[in-house]
């Protein structure tokens, strides 16, 4: 079958849909992706204030997302210089790592960034150049699936506005699907870091992907396709989003049950 797909890759049309959405600032945000690293690189957020936290894992590190929608956002009027943190139509990442958090936006990019510490079940954030004497400090509230950050005490500029953003709606635990994957006794799907494989018996495709929200992006030579996924009970499901590629892999990973076995 693998087989196949290489003839198939070879007569796909030239053509390629433009890749948009959360892609590019959900890869700067994912703890582990390498652009979050320790101080010795340069990655982290300027020093305003020591300490700085230790780069080491924390209980509250993850990726977390949102949607703000109309309904939310309310009669917001338009700004031209808009302040940071200012609530705004479209997707938002919320990345904690290792001492580190980044805030993005789909249609605007790079937000902000800083240092955080955690203890109990606060988490104070500093070091953030829009208020970089202020600290501020929030309730962590996580069911596992869903985070609130109940504000105790942010006394960042523009009227509290970080404040106010980072508490308006719930942020939802993004679990990036990493693993190795069975479909049959023969088939195997791979998914570790950057890197994409796709086994059948002896046969091998392979290729890089990369994650975005509920969504991930497989390049095999050069075709770029998107599927949204679930991952329950251990079992990883890939739904198509507008066939890109049009090459059997596709449908394979389409039409599967991938179970995780490591």
């Amino acid at each position: 079958m693998l087989g196949q797909y290489r003839v198939s890759l070879m007569q796909r049309d030239a053509s390629r849909e433009l890749l948009v959405g959360l892609v590019a600032m959900a890869l700067l945000v994912a703890c582990g992706s390498g652009t979050i690293t320790s101080t010795t690189t340069g990655h982290d957020p300027y020093a305003y204030t020591k300490p700085t936290p230790p780069y080491e894992p924390t209980p509250v590190d993850g990726m977390f997302a949102r949607r703000v929608t109309p309904k939310v956002l309310g009669p917001a009027g338009g700004c031209r210089r808009c302040p940071p943190y200012r609530l705004a139509l479209g997707d938002e990442i919320l990345g904690l790592c290792s001492g580190t958090f980044r805030v993005y936006h789909a249609g605007s990019g790079y937000m902000s960034v800083g240092h955080y510490e955690y203890e109990g079940d606060m988490i104070t954030l500093f070091n953030d150049p829009n208020c970089p004497q202020d600290r501020g400090t929030f309730s962590v509230v996580d069911d596992g699936a869903w985070r609130v950050l109940d504000p105790v005490d942010d006394p960042c500029a523009f009227d509290r506005v970080r404040e106010r953003f980072l508490s308006a709606l719930p942020w939802r635990r993004i679990d990036l699907p990493e693993g190795i994957y069975e479909a049959s006794a023969t088939m195997t799907l791979v998914l570790l870091g950057e890197g994409f494989s796709l086994w059948e018996g002896e046969a091998e495709l392979t290729g890089t992907v990369s994650f975005a929200s509920q969504r991930l992006t497989i390049d095999v030579d050069g075709c770029g396709q998107t599927f949204e996924w679930a991952f329950n009970d251990r079992t990883l499901q890939l739904e198509v989003q507008g066939v890109t590629c049009g090459d059997g892999w596709v449908e394979a990973l389409d039409n599967s049950d991938w179970n995780q076995v490591g």
